[in-house]
């Protein structure tokens, strides 16, 4: 685990949020994954009051879909 940790360290949102912000704001050089961001979401909580912009790339809404379109029909039996 810590060759992991020392190969890809663990940051929290508060390490991102500057590269958040500025895809929130229009930059759309690939500074956080090396896929476009195509969308960001919001959390339904807030931390500081403020809810948490969450970057989405097309292979995340793809996943999405694939797994909403998996769960519907065993919810509507």
């Amino acid at each position: 685990m810590q060759a992991f940790k020392n190969k890809v360290p663990v940051v929290n949102y508060g390490d991102i949020k500057v590269y958040i912000e500025r895809i929130a704001n229009g930059d759309s050089s690939n500074i956080i994954s090396d896929e476009p961001i195509i969308e960001l979401l919001t959390s339904s909580g807030t931390s500081g009051g403020r809810p948490k912009m969450m970057p989405s790339t097309a292979e995340d809404l793809h996943r999405k879909t694939f797994f909403y379109n998996l769960l519907v029909p065993v919810m509507n039996k």
